[in-house]
């Protein structure tokens, strides 16, 4: 069962990298001495398991919904 079928919505956002602009799906905001940072899962097919979950900057995302 995915997360439409649960009736829990994704957090999707757009995560502006210096490769360019990939759409993500938000796992955990927090903050780290003093920075916010998104810890985000990469939904783009490029990114393998290994490079799937990864770290912003909070100014680095925009958010979707």
């Amino acid at each position: 069962m995915n997360a439409d079928e649960s009736g829990e919505s994704r957090s999707l956002c757009w995560v502006n990298t210096k490769f360019g602009r990939f759409k993500a799906e938000i796992v955990l905001e927090t903050v780290i001495d003093n920075e916010y940072y998104v810890i985000v899962d990469m939904l783009d097919d490029q990114f393998t398991k290994e490079n799937k979950t990864q770290k912003f900057k909070k100014q680095d995302i925009e958010y979707i919904n």
